[in-house]
């Protein structure tokens, strides 16, 4: 008998959601802090590392994910909190910093055998990602990840207006019986998704993330939370049994 195949549609986040790049910027922002930390014995390491993401993420909020954005917070960060700075020192915050695009993330578990369910079940699979396009170019590569995407979009900011340019340009091949998004972001994943009457779907992976940690003001639900991505599969299965 033949597989039944789904025309559907599921868009992806990437960091957070395909891939433990948490777990990179963590190291580094430890290291980093433990470094300042030298220089400031009484300053706990969480005070740091907040000091760090409040720079960043208005680093972030003024530029967008550019290239070297989150070197250039680590060097700021060390600028503020050490009084007597060193070029030496500088320059290894800078180095530390930059191993965070340089070396690959992990991805989650069984992520490549969703999305090849998904594609052997007739999906058309999207990538639509924040970031410098280089950088997250390169963590697709680095992974084998591009190959199960029809479309990757790298966008330097994601909300609502971006999100509806991305669907206006794929909506032109062909009308999808229903469109999900996964995403790990409450304020950048699954807000835009509920605005453009797309099915929204929130993973955790077992953290907060970095953004909603700082921005708590969107009160939009999703449709359905997950824990891990395989945990998509039966959401997807239960929906298109609904249309028979």
């Amino acid at each position: 008998m033949e597989e039944k195949s789904y025309k559907n549609t599921v868009i992806f986040d990437l960091d957070g959601t395909l891939v433990d790049t948490n777990a990179l910027y963590v190291e580094a922002k430890t290291s980093v802090a433990r470094i300042i930390q030298q220089h400031n014995p009484d300053m706990p390491l969480e005070k740091i590392i907040d000091v760090f993401d409040t720079i960043d993420k208005e680093a972030v909020n003024t530029r967008g994910f550019t290239k070297n954005i989150f070197r250039d917070s680590a060097i700021e960060t060390y600028r503020h909190l050490v009084k007597d700075t060193a070029a030496a020192e500088e320059k290894t915050v800078g180095e530390i910093a930059d191993g965070v695009s340089k070396n690959a993330p992990k991805t989650y578990k069984n992520v490549t055998s969703t999305l090849g369910w998904l594609q052997r079940k007739g999906c058309t699979l999207v990538l639509y990602t924040e970031g410098e396009r280089e950088a997250q170019q390169s963590k697709l590569e680095k992974t084998g990840l591009g190959a199960y995407f029809s479309t990757v979009r790298v966008v330097p900011k994601k909300n609502e207006a971006a999100l509806k340019e991305l669907l206006q340009e794929f909506r032109k091949y062909g009308e999808s019986d229903r469109v999900y998004y996964v995403g790990d972001s409450v304020l950048k994943d699954i807000a835009p998704a509920r605005a453009c009457g797309l099915t929204a779907i929130l993973i955790k992976n077992g953290v907060d993330t970095w953004v909603d940690r700082f921005d708590k003001e969107t009160t939009q639900a999703p449709d359905y939370t997950v824990n891990n991505l395989e945990s998509v599969i039966p959401i997807i299965t239960k929906e298109n049994a609904r249309k028979d």
